[in-house]
């Protein structure tokens, strides 16, 4: 019936040596019959390394490459073992090239699941299994979200405001002034406000980042790259309400207060993650 064990020798009532594809320093003749005594573990195959077609993280589609020992030469399985529904996804189109070399698809179905660490599993026909092999599973891309992905709300209490390179109210243009942004297109939030004048008062605003992903994007993280006061009396307070992963939409509110002769500024780079080949936008 196929099973094995470490126990007594048995005899192969049917079928020829050559049939089981067995060792030959385990076989031995009693009369006319083989008799074979096993060893434990002896036909459990062993990965010894896993390609793809692209450098990094298995993805949809994406076909894989298994090379190693004791395969076998009757198709079996391939799967991935991780956070997929009953833990499982078996990879398709498996061809069974030798008995060290087996490939399949991972399927376009998996496209969307998060990305995480999972382990690569062949099973034989006889039902015996690999060693796991580590590998790490995309089924989501990931990129930064930029200026040109979202809509800003620039406050325009202060003498020069400036929200994703967008000015806004008093002193949009201030020439000779020297007054530096502090952020670059790539920051999908960012904010810079000063009240340049001498005289007393506070100029005080809400900046509003309003953020809408499309196409099954969500919002993944958020990295503050600055935030500066040039002085103690500065207020600067955000963003609101909290970050929230995995969510599509995001109305980001940043409050200041500026003292007279003084600046404060912004930015955060947001990273989004969505359906593999899907565009965020």
């Amino acid at each position: 019936n196929l099973n094995w064990g470490d126990g007594d020798e048995f005899e192969i009532v049917s079928g020829s040596t050559s049939q089981f594809n067995l060792p030959t320093d385990v076989m031995k003749k009693v009369g006319s019959e083989p008799v074979f005594k096993p060893s434990k573990g002896m036909f459990n195959p062993e990965i010894e390394s896993v390609f793809n077609y692209f450098a990094g993280s298995l993805k949809p589609g994406q076909k894989v490459i298994i090379k190693g020992m004791k395969f076998g030469t009757t198709k079996g399985n391939i799967y991935l073992k991780g956070n997929f529904p009953g833990g499982k996804l078996f990879l398709e189109q498996v061809v069974w090239e030798s008995d060290t070399k087996v490939n399949g698809k991972v399927p376009m179905s998996s496209n969307g699941t998060e990305n995480h660490d999972v382990k690569i599993v062949v099973v034989t026909a006889l039902n015996f299994k690999s060693n796991e092999w580590s590998a790490k599973f995309e089924g989501r891309e990931e990129k930064l979200l930029i200026s040109d992905a979202i809509g800003v709300n620039c406050g325009n209490d202060g003498n020069y405001n400036v929200c994703n390179g967008i000015s806004s109210g008093e002193g949009d243009s201030l020439p000779g002034e020297g007054f530096v942004i502090g952020c670059s297109n790539d920051h999908a939030i960012c904010g810079y406000h000063a009240n340049v004048w001498g005289a007393s008062g506070n100029d005080v605003g809400d900046d509003i980042f309003y953020i809408n992903l499309k196409n099954g994007w969500v919002l993944k993280s958020i990295q503050t790259v600055a935030w500066n006061k040039s002085s103690g009396d500065e207020v600067l307070s955000g963003p609101t309400p909290s970050f929230p992963a995995n969510s599509s939409t995001w109305n980001a509110v940043i409050h200041w207060k500026v003292t007279p002769n003084d600046s404060v500024s912004y930015a955060f780079k947001i990273i989004v993650e969505g359906p593999i080949g899907t565009n965020y936008k």
